[in-house]
Order: structure tokens, then C-alpha cells, then sequence
């Protein structure tokens, strides 16, 4: 009889350690949760493609380009934690000749426009960001593109459309 009772208190006393373990497992995981920086790129780089596609369709229909305006806006909403490159302009091939009337810029701090190097070819706008490269095709007619970058605990996010 004595050893029948010795095992189930072993089972009460097994059971109270895995009850307590969990609980303070419970407690430590709520303890240890960190405060997670917001990566904002991906989300204003789809907001920056709808609208821009719009402002440049304005621009088309009403022959009032208000890109200049917009991008500086936009720059201004994203805030300086958001760089922004802008490419933008007109594209035309007449005869055997292409006419650029591309810009490539973007806003300082001060939230002035600042050239940006670029390379362009007869089909293509290179530009070099941070030691890497960027391609976009260029196509007839009005083009807008961009690269979005944030940095956030020494990593770098990159959105381009």
C-alpha cells in the first residue's frame, strides 16, 4: 500500500513542475517582446505607383505636367528616413535620333531637388545607388519611375517600381 501512494505523489509533484514551467514560460515570452521598427518602403513604393501613374496621365490629358509638385509632395509625405529617386520625362525617337528629356533627381533634407548621376543609352536609364545598380527601360513617351530606400538597424530596404 505505502507504494502505491509514493507514485502518485510523484505524478502531483511531476505535474506542479510542468504547470509552473509553463506559466513562467508564458510570463517570459510576454516580457521579451520587442518593439519592431516600421519598415515603410514597401507600403509608400504601391501608393507611389498608383498615384504617379495618375499624375502623369493628368499631365498627358490636360498638357499641364504636374510631376515636379507631386514628387516633392510625395518626398515630403514620406519623410527624411525615406529616400527617394525620381526619374521622370519625355522619350521619343525621331528618325534615327532619340530625344531625352529625362530627369533624374531627387530632395535633400532641406527638401530642395538634387541631381542624381545617371548613364542613359538609346533604350535604357542606369542609375548607381549605394554601389549598386538600377535599370529601367525606358518607353515612348512619358516615363516615371523610382527607388525607394529606408535604413533601419544598419539594413537597407529597397522598393522600385
Amino acid at each position: 500500500m505505502l507504494k502505491r501512494l509514493n507514485k502518485r505523489g510523484q505524478f502531483y509533484l511531476i505535474a506542479a513542475i510542468v504547470i509552473i514551467s509553463l506559466i513562467i514560460g508564458f510570463f517570459l515570452i510576454s516580457n521579451s517582446s520587442k518593439k519592431k521598427e516600421n519598415v515603410r518602403v514597401y507600403e509608400l513604393s504601391e501608393q507611389l505607383k498608383i498615384e504617379g501613374k495618375k499624375v502623369v496621365d493628368y499631365g498627358i490629358i490636360n498638357d499641364n505636367t504636374k510631376v515636379k509638385e507631386f514628387t516633392k509632395n510625395f518626398s515630403d509625405y514620406a519623410g527624411e528616413e525615406i529616400d527617394v529617386v525620381y526619374i521622370v520625362g519625355n522619350y521619343s525617337q525621331v528618325g534615327f535620333s532619340y530625344i531625352y528629356d529625362i530627369e533624374i533627381f531627387k530632395y535633400n533634407q532641406a527638401g530642395q531637388e538634387e541631381p542624381v548621376g545617371n548613364y542613359i543609352n538609346e533604350t535604357k536609364v542606369t542609375i548607381n545607388l549605394n554601389s549598386l545598380n538600377y535599370t529601367f527601360m525606358l518607353n515612348k513617351g512619358e516615363n516615371f519611375y523610382f527607388v525607394m530606400t529606408q535604413t533601419l538597424n544598419g539594413e537597407k530596404y529597397v522598393a522600385r517600381n
